[in-house]
Formats: C-alpha cells, structure tokens, sequence
C-alpha cells in the first residue's frame, strides 16, 4: 500500500510498459479496506499500479474497453472478483 500508484484509472494508461498486462478487481482487500481496487499484473507478476473506487461498477468504468473479463476461479482468493486481460 504504501508503494502504491493510485491512478484515476488505466483508461489512458500506458501498457505497452508491460509483456503481457493483466487486471485483477479485489473487493475490500486487507490493504484497501472497504474498497474495490483494480491492480495491474505483469505476466503474473504484481505491480503498484492500482486504481480505486466505491462499488463494482465505478471500477469496471477505468478499464480500457479493448481489455476482456475472466471470471473468477473458484480457487482465487475470496477477495478476488474477476480479471482483464
């Protein structure tokens, strides 16, 4: 948390920074209580690229729309609720 880069959100984010990006939604995880966050994944990989916001919809609105949803696996952390690829 405290390495964090909160963006406003990836909509004119840079991923051509990254070998294969990925974005992984948590609800209220232990680092960013009662928030949903957006982290970016490089090849698996965490960064300190994050983004924020109050509810599930707010937070799907600052992701590029060329990124796809994959739904969560049953073996995910609980706090995950889907990922952008």
């Amino acid at each position: 948390m405290e390495n964090d880069v909160i963006l406003n959100d990836f909509i004119n984010h840079n991923f051509k920074l990254y070998f294969m990006p990925i974005i992984t939604i948590y609800k209220n995880p232990s680092d960013y209580p009662n928030l949903y966050i957006a982290r970016i994944f490089d090849f698996g990989n965490r960064t300190n690229t994050i983004t924020t916001a109050n509810s599930l919809i707010a937070i799907r609105q600052k992701i590029p729309k060329y990124f796809g949803r994959i739904r969560r696996d049953d073996e995910d952390d609980p706090c995950i609720i889907e990922s952008y690829v």
